[in-house]
């Protein structure tokens, strides 16, 4: 024959593949040793496979991967995915008590039956018609032989002879055990993590598999590489509800219901999972058909990462059943963990939307114990009245999360925050930067079930200048608040400390409801606790209050930039300081002062006679102190400017040091920093490039001035330090060879040579 038809190779071996597994595992067993159910045990697994088949003089690679997942006892499903292929080939393998053989089945072929021999298997039988797929028409003698080399490697031999003897196909391949199993469709996912040993990856190909996951195992659950298979809820009476028990006062609340597609349960072992690249579908499950709905992902006390997910069409609801349950309903992705059990995890670049019903949440983080860190998602909420209450992610209940560069909009009217709340951190610490807010705002508040929070809100943006009267209740940019305590669950009053920094806040007026650029407020009507902000760097314009500070704020606000505010500042039974606390070294028009610095106030009339930045007169805030160091133009006229001192580095503190100390003697009049290109890793008290700048930043450094240190203006890694400060788009050439960035898109501050990330403006 001319050519071999590896299709038809894939679909002859597909039997062979799955023989190659008959004896393995701990030793060489005989037939006589094992019973079906130990056969059965010891074929359950993935392998990678690695052979050479030859027809007729003529060789061919065969290099692909073999899943055999346990069903029951005595039967399996298999996978074999040949590598070049489109498609995988699959079928059954069940014991056949009647016949004492084991019955192989190929799709919708006939069962072929063999028998077990000593150490491994052994079969001869004969194919009346050839292979004609192969151009081998003749009959063939066949004969099989299985070798175990050790407990993980096969080694297997096939040989196909004519009547007269002559070899006219032969197949040598290895076996090697592998910790992936490979699913398709008409193969449960469930089976396969059954199946599969903590620590194993389960690779999910195209398809829709109709069930519901459990996993209580450290895995790795991912779709295959370029492929997008779809998880659905199977029909709502095939559900299970899972329990758990809520840390603060159980017998006052719980305990809790709920039912996710994908349970992750950590509770009785140290679990990570990591799910990545399907879509999660809850479309089965509408209020007609399931009372309290569904939630897409449920982590209990579980660590590990949900990433480049699609979660969908999730309706649910929280509730108190007759038996008492609290039905924990309406998540899109729902994590919880108490100190019992404390978890790690993140939740990234993942695509939430049509999530619905009453008190519905994309992402939801929960508990005492839940450590979580939710980046780059798109959450997108339903925006419409039939459905409020919703909340596109939301950190509760002594949680602690970093929240960034997320997505999220259309989160309209709340009954309960009386406005659209895309971000919500109650009773819980961390920060929340970078994000982008669409007719939606933050929320922070303290005081159910814990008595102080911390939090950063930095470099968002939020923008409501899309919504209409029709769309939203009241709008608030960022709001802090603080409850009274309504149950003795805690000692002392409740209080929040924040820092709200470098956020711009895009606001609407005129549309028939208020809206706020910045609230800061503590319970009405009580004289217990406090709301204490520092309110800086931001621009808030469009709103028809720039900034309200109610009872018991306790803040100080200052290089904020209030434009086209309707009112930019309501105060009311509360004390705030509108300057900077310190005085601050800047640059203004070119030249050098040092002074408090208060904000920008867009209807400010005052003067400037000595042209240094600062009115002349304060700006009046009735009710409240004074601003009086008003800014004459918006913040980003007055540059405080810091140095970075660029050297090369060293793993020896002898070269680093006198380095360190010669940047310290120099008297500069600007703060400054030495930050090293590599090597200063193990040395404490040396920073690479961008520990620091954030040590610039964290000093208000709004201008950096870089400076490198090096005996030659030709180094070569002068242009290296331009790209990692962000000066550039592309590492220098000759350095993208040393460091194999010209093989891959970059962008600046991803990989350089020196080791450091970060992203500056202002150098």
């Amino acid at each position: 024959m001319n050519k071999i038809k590896r299709r038809s190779a894939v679909v002859v071996i597909t039997s062979i593949l799955l023989l190659g597994v008959l004896a393995l595992s701990t030793g060489i067993v005989t037939a006589e040793e094992m019973t079906p159910e130990e056969l059965f045990e010891l074929l359950s697994g993935g392998w990678d496979f690695n052979g050479t088949l030859t027809i007729d003089g003529q060789t061919m690679p065969t290099i692909g991967t073999r899943t055999v997942i346990l069903t029951e006892p005595t039967s399996v499903d298999f996978v074999a995915i040949m590598e070049g292929e489109e498609e995988a080939e699959t079928g059954k393998a069940w014991w056949d008590a009647e016949k004492g053989k084991l019955a192989i089945k190929e799709g919708e072929e006939e069962p072929r039956y063999f028998e077990l021999l000593e150490n491994g298997y052994g079969a001869t039988y004969e194919l009346e018609e050839g292979i004609p797929d192969w151009g081998i028409t003749e009959k063939l003698f066949c004969k099989e032989n299985e070798t175990i080399v050790d407990e993980n490697t096969l080694a297997h031999i096939w040989v196909a002879r004519n009547a007269t003897g002559v070899v006219v196909a032969s197949w040598e391949c290895t076996f090697t055990r592998t910790d992936e199993w490979h699913v398709v469709e008409g193969i449960l996912i469930q089976d396969a993590i059954d199946n599969a040993a903590d620590g194993d990856t389960v690779i999910v190909h195209e398809g829709i598999y109709e069930e519901q996951l459990y996993i209580a195992k450290s895995l790795d659950l991912r779709a295959a590489e370029g492929e997008n298979p779809e998880i659905w809820a199977p029909a709502p009476e095939e559900l299970e509800s899972y329990d758990f028990d809520f840390e603060i006062m159980p017998e006052r609340i719980g305990p809790f219901s709920a039912t996710p597609i994908i349970m992750v349960n950590g509770s009785s072992d140290n679990v990570r999972v990591n799910i990545s690249g399907f879509a999660i579908d809850g479309s089965s499950v509408t209020p007609g058909t399931l009372e309290y709905g569904i939630d897409g992902v449920l982590y209990l006390r579980a660590d590990g990462t949900i990433e480049d997910n699609e979660i969908r069409n999730i309706w649910g609801m929280r509730g108190r059943m007759a038996e008492g349950r609290i039905m924990w309903n309406g998540f899109g992705v729902f994590m919880f963990s108490d100190s019992a059990l404390p978890n790690e995890a993140t939740i990234r670049g993942n695509n939430v939307h049509d999530y619905t019903g009453k008190e519905s949440f994309g992402i939801y983080a929960m508990g005492k114990g839940c450590r979580a860190t939710i980046t780059e998602n798109t959450v997108t909420g339903a925006r419409s009245p039939e459905f409020p209450d919703q909340t596109a992610i939301t950190v509760c209940d002594h949680a602690t999360a970093t929240v960034t560069n997320n997505i999220v909009s259309d989160c309209i009217y709340t009954e309960e925050f009386d406005y659209a709340v895309g971000i919500l951190f109650t009773d819980s610490n961390g920060t929340i930067e970078g994000n982008t807010l669409i007719d939606c705002g933050i929320n922070i508040n303290c005081g159910f079930f814990s008595p102080h929070s911390v939090v950063s809100i930095k470099d968002n943006t939020v923008d409501a200048s899309g919504v209409h009267e029709t769309d939203s209740g009241p709008l608030v940019g960022i709001e802090l608040e603080r409850y009274e305590k309504p149950i003795p669950w805690y000692e002392g009053e409740a209080s929040i400390t924040a820092t709200i920094e470098g956020n711009q806040l895009i606001g609407v007026s005129g549309i028939g409801v208020p809206s706020t650029g910045i609230s800061v407020r503590g319970e009405e009507n009580t004289s217990c606790g406090s709301v204490k902000a520092t309110i800086a760097r931001n621009t808030i314009s469009g709103w028809e209050r720039g900034i309200e500070l109610l009872k018991q704020s306790d803040s100080t606000v200052y290089l904020n930039d209030f434009v086209n505010n309707t009112q930019n500042v309501f105060v009311n039974e509360s004390t705030n300081v509108y300057n900077s606390p310190e005085k601050i070294d800047y640059t203004y028009e070119g030249r050098d002062y040092t002074n408090y610095l208060g904000n920008y106030w867009s209807d400010y009339e005052g003067e400037d006679a000595n042209a240094d930045g600062i009115g002349d007169a304060p700006y009046v805030i009735a009710g409240d102190n004074p601003d009086s160091y008003p800014l004459m133009h918006p913040e980003e006229n007055y540059e405080q400017i810091g140095i970075l001192v660029v050297a090369h580095g060293s793993p020896r503190e002898s070269w680093c040091k006198p380095v360190r100390d010669a940047v310290e003697n120099v008297s500069l009049g600007y703060p400054k920093e030495v930050g090293f290109l590599e090597f200063v890793g193990e040395l404490d008290g040396y920073n690479f490039i961008h520990e620091a700048v954030d040590k610039l930043d964290e000093q208000g450094v709004t201008k950096i001035i870089a400076v490198p240190l090096f005996i030659s203006s030709h180094s070569g890694h002068i242009a290296e330090i331009g790209y990692v400060l962000g000066l550039r788009e592309t590492l220098p050439e000759m350095v993208a060879r040393v460091t194999g960035a010209m093989d891959e898109e970059k962008k600046p501050g991803e990989k350089v040579v020196s080791r450091t990330q970060t992203f500056v403006d202002g150098v």
